[in-house]
C-alpha cells in the first residue's frame, strides 16, 4: 500500500473511530449495538496504531546521520 493510501486509510479509520465514540457517548444505542460499536472501535484503534507505528518506523529510517547511524529525533517540535 502506498503512503498516500495509508494516509487516507488512517484518516478514514480515525474519522470512523471518532464517529463511533460520539455515538457511544450519546448513550442512545441498545446494549448489543453499543457492544458491537465498541468492538468495531477496538479494531479500528488497533489498525490506527499499527499504521502510526509503521509511519514512525519509516520516519526513523529516513532520519539518518552522515555515518549511516540512526538518530532518534523528537517528532512534532515542542513536546
Amino acid at each position: 500500500m502506498s503512503g498516500d493510501k495509508k494516509s487516507k486509510g488512517l484518516e478514514a479509520s480515525m474519522q470512523k473511530l471518532e464517529s463511533i465514540v460520539a455515538d457511544l457517548e450519546k448513550g442512545e444505542s441498545s446494549l448489543e449495538e453499543a457492544l458491537d460499536k465498541f468492538e468495531e472501535g477496538l479494531g479500528l484503534g488497533k489498525k490506527c496504531k499499527e499504521l502510526l507505528d509503521r509511519a514512525e518506523l519509516r520516519v526513523k529510517k529516513l532520519v539518518e546521520d552522515t555515518d549511516g547511524e540512526l538518530k532518534e529525533e523528537e517528532l512534532g517540535g515542542d513536546a
